[in-house]
């Protein structure tokens, strides 16, 4: 008897899938992590950073400083003066923007007159004070003294508002400044962001320094 023989049929392998490749896009206008309101038309943006922005959300500096400012007793008594100040543009804030200071100096006092740092808007004359730290009454030669302020849009408007919260220290004495309620952010406007100086007498040799100053966008 003959065997039949059946020929085994080999499978073909499924062809490879066909990669298409979309066609290039531009990586910054066509990306999805960027948009092109980021920069408001209406807004000036020379010498700005893109940070200050909606949608952009890495943390970055805009403005660091160590330039020394001192404020002594003599000069300042009864009247506040200024140490450092930034000025934000009409409109340069979004809800949910978190801003965040650091300052660090030192200070000498001669255990009678004591310091007011205060920090808030408008500078020495016209100034609103957000958040504030006073020395406690001691004989100290350039002590340190250090100050990490937050504050978050809640709202924006004429009648904005800014969540503050301030912790730092004088002469390594515990000076946190906690705010129970939003303080007022006029966003429509230009707002000077001052970090402000005085004594409380004239006490020869009493000076507060600042000797460095950062300004952070954090969202």
């Amino acid at each position: 008897m003959n065997d039949e023989i059946i020929p085994i049929r080999k499978e073909e392998a499924p062809p490879e899938e066909t990669k298409v490749l979309a066609e290039s896009t531009d990586p910054i206008t066509e990306s999805p992590q960027f948009n092109l309101t980021l920069i408001p038309t209406t807004i000036a943006t020379a010498g700005r950073s893109i940070k200050l922005r909606n949608f952009f959300t890495t943390s970055g500096v805009i403005a660091s400083n160590s330039t020394v400012v001192t404020v002594t007793a003599a000069g300042s008594s009864g009247a506040q003066t200024d140490l450092k100040s930034f000025v934000f543009y009409p409109n340069e804030w979004h809800i949910g923007m978190c801003v965040r200071v650091i300052a660090n100096g030192i200070i000498t006092a001669d255990g009678t007159r004591v310091c007011k740092i205060s920090l808030g808007s408008g500078l020495a004359a016209a100034h609103t004070e957000w958040n504030s730290m006073t020395l406690t009454a001691a004989t100290i030669t350039d002590a340190p003294w250090n100050l990490e302020w937050y504050g978050i849009v809640t709202t924006l408007g004429a009648s904005g508002t800014l969540e503050a919260q301030m912790k730092g220290a004088m002469n390594r004495v515990n000076k946190d400044d906690p705010n129970t309620a939003a303080v007022a952010l006029a966003s429509t406007t230009s707002i000077t962001l001052a970090l402000t100086a005085d004594w409380d007498g004239t006490d020869a040799g009493n000076s507060i320094s600042i000797r460095q100053f950062l300004i952070e966008i954090l969202y």
